[in-house]
């Protein structure tokens, strides 16, 4: 039984933004964060596979082209550690990938972003992923 004039307050999604690039990764955490979500942040994947070895992630959005190794590559690794086989994903590359694109067609809650994108359109993405993935999308006004 809640106490009166508790509310029962709505917990933002919590995201892990992987990208080495340091402009794109703060303006896209800043993005992220001014939406409603809860954003950590990792510069390769090492450190990626380590906070997800400590914090159960809603959803990932991952640069394609990393050091050592490539975003779906370590997306694979992620799912291992989080036991969630639909864990929505953005992946953001500069290069087009059209059999990339062509395999998440079978995979809703996974999409493939070119940069630069257009932040409003990201962000609706995004939502759409979480949406077809589970977790709750932040409601407006947070």
């Amino acid at each position: 039984m809640s106490q009166p004039g508790m509310e029962k307050r709505r917990q933002q999604p919590r995201l892990l933004v992987v990208d080495d690039n340091e402009p794109g990764r703060t303006a896209l955490s800043r993005l992220l964060g001014e939406a409603g979500y809860d954003v950590e942040t990792a510069t390769d994947a090492q450190e990626a596979l380590q906070l997800s070895q400590m914090v159960r992630w809603d959803g990932v959005v991952l640069d394609i082209d990393l050091p050592g190794g490539n975003g779906v590559e370590l997306y694979v690794r992620i799912l291992s550690h989080s036991g969630n086989r639909r864990l929505p994903v953005l992946f953001l590359t500069g290069q087009p990938n059209p059999m990339l694109g062509l395999s998440l067609h079978y995979a809703p809650w996974a999409r493939l972003v070119l940069k630069p994108c257009d932040p409003p359109q990201l962000l609706a993405t995004l939502e759409d992923c979480l949406r077809k993935g589970g977790p709750a999308v932040p409601t407006s006004g947070n």
